[in-house]
């Protein structure tokens, strides 16, 4: 029984460090306490925006969860848009994103006011440099490059996503942004495509009616994921061990 018990141990910490490892969620880092919500749409264009964060400390490592409908902006994407450019200090204090209560003239969500936070962060700030100065012109990318763990942080620059294909899904959630009929949660059918975006190809298993409670329609049951197989696996190895020692 010791056995069998600590196999679902194993299973429940292995399934839950495969969902988790190296994700910090939007409750977690999003500050949302400030006059905008913690959410700026940018004067540069409608589709960036500046979304404050609730710690100073730059962390490379980890993956930022993107808001809904948004993606963490790489520095040559935002340099993309017109009236953006790099520069050191350039166009001087100008404070496109300052809050009330601020440390030495800048922002800060630290409740204590004990943080010096000015940096919005690019999604590769730590490998090809660059940062927005929330006292400078809006639009001018210093570039700095930040190590991990870098302190100064105030947000990340956020892009809204393309829906090219007009189903309502972002190209941050569609797997497949150019076919219509492929999006999260579509109907699976077997045509060599992942329709419901859960990343297996033709995964359904149709079984004809024969008890009248579907409407005359096949249903699709999808397959098992790789991390139940394994938690199976370990258990059914559980209860042999456990039978043998009976």
């Amino acid at each position: 029984m010791k056995f069998l018990n600590m196999a679902l141990v194993v299973f429940t910490l292995t399934a839950s460090s495969f969902a988790n490892a190296g994700l910090i969620t939007t409750d977690i880092w999003h500050f949302t306490g400030d006059e905008y919500s913690g959410f700026k749409q940018s004067t540069i264009d409608p589709d960036i925006y500046y979304a404050l964060t609730t710690t100073d400390i730059f962390s490379s490592t980890d993956t930022y969860e993107a808001l809904v409908g948004f993606h963490w902006a790489s520095r040559d994407e935002y340099l993309s848009y017109d009236n953006t450019q790099t520069g050191s200090n350039s166009g001087g204090l100008n404070n496109f994103y300052m809050l009330n209560g601020g440390t030495g003239g800048y922002p800060t969500t630290n409740p204590n006011n004990t943080l010096t936070q000015h940096r919005f962060m690019f999604s590769d700030s730590a490998t090809v440099g660059g940062y927005l100065h929330a006292s400078n012109y809006e639009g001018y990318v210093r570039t700095n490059i930040f190590p991990n763990g870098a302190t100064g942080m105030l947000g990340l620059v956020m892009i809204r996503s393309p829906d090219a294909d007009g189903d309502g899904f972002t190209s941050d959630v569609d797997c497949n942004d150019s076919i219509y009929e492929i999006f999260p949660g579509a109907i699976e059918v077997i045509n060599g495509l992942d329709n419901d975006c859960n990343g297996l190809i033709d995964d359904v298993y149709l079984q004809p009616v024969d008890n009248g409670q579907t409407n005359g329609q096949n249903y699709t049951v999808p397959e098992p994921s790789s991390i139940a197989i394994f938690g199976l696996g370990l258990i059914a190895l559980a209860s042999r061990r456990f039978k043998k020692q009976s």
